[in-house]
């Protein structure tokens, strides 16, 4: 950060910016290699004992966990494309806001429930089954507990956070539209933080396969309302556009899978 600010007051353009990533990104791999090299030096590139079986595992794990982030993304920009394409393109900063918000408080129980990414893949080749459940159940419960105060404070005081952070006065339109989807987005919020601890899981057990199809479903979706609801709703229109459909999704059709693979009835 230090070096892209002194670089930014220099005068550097996109291009450096650009370099500057793919260095970043170069150095953290290559860090990243040294430490399991070092830390785990039994590991060493063998090409006898390629497995054909376990490359195309690998393969298609991956494609699928990066079709359920594709999704995810989706699902975060979309209600900002279609307010910049169909609606008032003032409305796409007011929108932004809110949903800022909304992201940081999901990043972080995103990041608390990755923890049971490799517990349950490690729990799962011990056959304890029964130990997952008990771990997926505590974990939600515990990522509700950190979450419920902020929703709590973010609903009832709202307005008054946007005032204090955007200079939106309690009775401008800016305000009220920017309280009505940050009421929306923490609605749908509830849903999702409680089955973060529970996808985790899945994830860890190989078993996210079927969620990639769920969560295309949802980014058509928003895709579709947002656009069929813009026009005459506006913003809050696009905001109702994604809720709807995180709600079917993380409220019926995931849970139901979930039970399904944790055996929770």
């Amino acid at each position: 950060t230090a070096l892209l600010v002194w670089l930014l007051k220099r005068g550097a353009g996109v291009l450096t910016l650009g370099l500057l990533t793919l260095l970043e990104t170069f150095l953290r791999a290559g860090l990243q290699i040294w430490f399991a090299r070092s830390r785990f030096p039994e590991i060493r590139r063998d090409p006898g004992s390629w497995d054909r079986g376990l490359f195309r595992s690998i393969v298609l794990y991956g494609l699928f966990a990066f079709v359920l982030t594709v999704c995810s993304r989706i699902n975060t920009v979309a209600p900002n494309l279609v307010l910049g394409i169909l609606g008032r393109p003032g409305d796409v900063a007011v929108y932004n806001q809110p949903l800022t918000i909304y992201m940081f408080l999901a990043e972080i129980i995103w990041a608390l429930a990755m923890v049971f990414v490799p517990l349950a893949s490690s729990l799962q080749e011990g056959g304890r089954a029964d130990q997952i459940r008990a771990l997926v159940s505590k974990g939600s419960r515990y990522c509700l507990l950190i979450a419920a105060p902020i929703l709590f404070f973010l609903v009832v005081f709202g307005r008054e956070f946007l005032y204090a952070w955007m200079h939106w006065r309690p009775d401008s339109e800016e305000n009220r539209a920017g309280y009505q989807v940050l009421v929306l987005l923490c609605a749908a919020a509830v849903l999702q933080i409680g089955n973060q601890v529970p996808q985790a899981a899945i994830l860890g057990m190989g078993r996210h396969r079927p969620l990639a199809g769920i969560y295309v479903v949802e980014a058509c979706l928003n895709l579709v309302l947002g656009v069929a609801l813009v026009r005459k709703y506006g913003m809050l229109g696009v905001a109702l556009g994604g809720a709807v459909p995180a709600v079917l999704s993380n409220g019926i059709l995931f849970p139901a899978y979930a039970a399904r693979v944790l055996g929770i009835s």
